[in-house]
């Protein structure tokens, strides 16, 4: 019996994490007309791979995609570098308030993102 309700609960968190991405895949096959429609419908008649299409062929898509990486690449190897330099100098060197620099920024890590951007 408790095997059971493990395996319904699982169940249910699972299915519950993943209807949004369901939801998400289904809508982006529906015309545009029917994505905000009220009530809205999990499946639509009028699913096709027109917004695929369209988004390939009628938008610069290849341009936002290389934006996207030259953004995150160079993001990527900025922090690559400053994270390599600062390590070294917190393994290596001994300076007045490292302890307290450490714990600051060992605190910050710890905070969840979102707590950080509430107002």
């Amino acid at each position: 019996m408790k095997r059971l309700a493990v395996i319904v609960t699982m169940l249910v968190l699972a299915s519950l994490v993943l209807l949004p991405f369901l939801w998400t895949a289904a809508t982006s096959f529906k015309p545009l007309t029917e994505v905000n429609k009220h009530p809205p419908e999990w499946f639509s008649p009028n699913m096709s791979l027109e917004p695929y299409r369209d988004m390939f062929f009628y938008l610069p898509f290849s341009s936002y995609t290389v934006n996207s990486l030259v953004v995150a690449g160079a993001a990527t190897a900025l922090t690559l570098a400053m994270g390599s330099l600062a390590g070294f100098a917190f393994a290596r060197f001994k300076f007045p308030g490292k302890r307290l620099v450490l714990l600051i920024l060992l605190l910050s890590q710890m905070l969840p993102g979102a707590s950080v951007i509430i107002p």
